[in-house]
């Protein structure tokens, strides 16, 4: 995922920096904040790109996640 894709689905989801974090389980929206940075951004992992994928299922929002990233 890229930085604007990880900013789109946070969005899709209603979330703040901070929820998104808690979401996946992490203590601080440190690691959101690096991954959503354009310019150098961390790179995502697999792990994370498959968490915030069952998220947005989970709210049904894949579906309307696909059409905006295209």
């Amino acid at each position: 995922m890229t930085p604007t894709q990880i900013k789109q689905s946070r969005q899709l989801l209603g979330f703040n920096q901070d929820e998104l974090a808690k979401a996946l389980g992490w203590t601080t929206k440190r690691n959101v904040i690096n991954l959503e940075h354009q310019v150098n951004p961390k790179p995502c992992t697999v792990q994370t790109a498959l968490s915030i994928e069952c998220l947005l299922r989970r709210e049904e929002l894949w579906e309307q996640f696909v059409k905006t990233a295209e």
